[in-house]
């Protein structure tokens, strides 16, 4: 049996808890690349109390609906309030970040031109092997072996385009490819507040209640980041 079965995730209650676990507002990914990313890009935002959130976690049942929940003791519902408040600094100060953004771009297009002779794709998921010989390092290696074209040299240099102007709306479909537009109006709200995906933590009485119930700044956080569109040329 397979864990992302969704007939066996829906129907037995433990097998759901381990669901949050790996997909949900709580879940490991999360806490994990908040503070790696933090680290690898050297900025301060990302930074929560990491022990203890896992100190606080609390594994319980539901007495509405019979569902096990991964959720936060009660005593310590400020830590997931922190840690929502640190993704929300990632994504407006790194995730968004124009320098960052830009090389997506570049990224995207040396990655093209190292899969141009192979067809241009990565290897089907039906040839894992093929598949995952396409890792960090086979592209970087191809990168510094000149076979990134244009953006390739742009990684190594870090001479990345810039963030210029905005031309008129009405210029932007004759944009050539020594130029990029980027609109990053995030429109989705990232933080959800519906009860099955709003953090849930163990009130005193043990009755499960949404984090955004007990926190302002996280019910008014789940607002859409607030970003903007960006131009960028040589």
């Amino acid at each position: 049996m397979l864990l992302g079965d969704p007939d066996i995730i829906t129907d037995d209650p433990i097998l759901n808890l381990w669901k949050e676990l790996i997909s949900s507002q709580l879940d490991a990914d999360r806490a994990d690349y908040l503070l790696r990313d933090s680290l690898h890009a050297g900025v301060e935002y990302g930074h929560y109390d990491r022990e203890r959130l896992i100190h606080c976690m609390a594994f319980g049942q539901d007495p509405e609906t019979g569902t096990y929940r991964l959720a936060i003791n009660y005593r310590g519902w400020h830590v997931a309030e922190s840690l929502v408040f640190a993704r929300y600094q990632m994504f407006t100060q790194v995730y968004f970040h124009k320098v960052r953004r830009i090389y997506d771009f570049h990224v995207t297009q040396a990655v093209c031109n190292i899969l141009e002779p192979v067809g241009g794709k990565y290897p089907p998921l039906t040839e894992l092997e093929q598949y995952f010989d396409y890792d960090d390092w086979k592209i970087y290696a191809a990168i510094k072996d000149k076979r990134g074209g244009e953006h390739g040299e742009i990684i190594l240099d870090r001479n990345h385009w810039k963030a210029r102007a905005m031309p008129n709306p009405e210029n932007l479909s004759m944009l050539d490819k020594s130029s990029y537009y980027i609109d990053d109006g995030y429109k989705k709200a990232w933080y959800k507040l519906r009860k099955n995906e709003d953090i849930q933590v163990f009130d005193k009485d043990l009755k499960l209640v949404p984090l955004s119930t007990k926190s302002p700044v996280v019910k008014a956080l789940s607002a859409p980041p607030q970003t903007q569109e960006t131009f960028y040329s040589k």
